[in-house]
């Protein structure tokens, strides 16, 4: 099942008993604030709430746009709102959201996963396919001295921060090691949290660029 944010809202609505999407059928010439949609007709007027809001999906000049809607005539399925940055088209795409708008679902969405995910990941973790940068500062972009990166030691050789396009990854600076021998290298001293992998097979990578001499 796909997770995105907009599939989950539109679970949420579902759950919620507030979901209405379809696809006007005319063009709601020459003005912004209508919408016109067939399907409206077997609707009340009164199932438009006072704090129904639209959301317009098809791409174009509204695109994702909310208005709140203010009357429905399910005479000719025509909804009245306060104005769109264009005319609605025929062929757009739109959901009406009658007791939460949609953004309000979205944010309750957000903070729900940042309020579960610690849950969520305990139960489901599996350490033989977890990915993660364990090493801090991998992307050698903090360097609060001038013999090695944040985080990092140097043993039997000399780093350098390095600025010069292209030999770095990620950000604008890499580690310029200099020596015929040594090790640039961060231990649990530097790193408490590489104790927990501690009787588990790792395999950590990481890009280089060796010079002629």
């Amino acid at each position: 099942m796909s997770t995105t944010l907009k599939d989950c809202r539109i679970l949420l609505s579902k759950e919620l008993g507030d979901y209405w999407a379809s696809t006007t059928t005319a063009t709601a010439t020459p003005t912004t604030t209508e919408l016109t949609d067939a399907a409206l007709k077997a609707k009340a007027d009164d199932w438009i709430t006072d704090e129904a809001y639209d959301l317009i999906i098809t791409t174009g000049s509204n695109e994702h746009e909310e208005c709140k809607i203010l009357k429905l005539d399910n005479d000719s399925g025509l909804l009245t709102v306060f104005a769109h940055t264009a005319t609605i088209d025929a062929g757009v795409d739109y959901e009406i959201h009658r007791l939460l708008t949609a953004s309000e679902k979205r944010l309750a969405l957000i903070h729900a996963a940042k309020a579960a995910f610690p849950h969520i990941f305990k139960q489901i973790r599996d350490e033989n396919k977890t990915a993660e940068d364990w090493l801090r500062n991998g992307g050698q972009e903090e360097w609060a001295k001038t013999t090695y990166a944040d985080y990092w030691r140097v043993s039997d050789c000399t780093a350098a921060e390095n600025i010069t396009a292209p030999y770095y990854y990620r950000g604008a600076t890499s580690a310029q090691l200099s020596g015929s021998s040594g090790y640039y290298y961060q231990s649990n001293s530097e790193v408490p949290e590489l104790m927990e992998l501690a009787g588990k097979s790792v395999t950590f990578k990481c890009k280089g660029y060796a010079s002629a001499t």
